[in-house]
């Protein structure tokens, strides 16, 4: 059964909102990852170890 065109026009506005969005979500994850890092490097200066682990790299 054929979709509406209002139906067909909604998706098409939310995928191109979604594309919008998408550089901006990415700018806040990084900003976000970096400041865990930090937080995590100055955790382990206080505690004097470093464990070496880091779960939320971006490759």
């Amino acid at each position: 059964m054929a979709k509406s065109l209002r139906s067909k026009f909604k998706r098409k506005i939310r995928s191109i909102a979604r594309s919008k969005k998408a550089h901006k979500e990415h700018a806040l994850l990084e900003g976000a990852v970096a400041r865990r890092e930090e937080y995590e490097r100055e955790q382990a200066e206080k505690s004097g170890t470093d464990c070496g682990t880091n779960f939320y790299e971006v490759t």
